[in-house]
């Protein structure tokens, strides 16, 4: 039996890449942008992304709720 593929809520920045679809460098200038949110804090000072949050974001910009 295979485990099943499981996405973490907090992804490093190469898990948020592969999620989203985009490259390094269009990922970054997203958040430049505020297009989507940066990474917070965790425990021991490592930064992640919090996947739902990326999700709403990019749910506002597919409905338009981004100027």
């Amino acid at each position: 039996m295979t485990k099943p593929e499981i996405t973490p809520r907090g992804m490093t920045m190469a898990q948020l890449v592969e999620y989203i679809g985009r490259s390094y460098p269009t990922v970054r200038k997203m958040i430049a942008l505020g297009i989507i949110p940066g990474p917070v804090q965790a425990w021991g000072g490592k930064h992640f992304f919090d996947r739902k949050a990326i999700d709403a974001a990019l749910d506002a910009l597919s409905e338009g709720k981004v100027a």
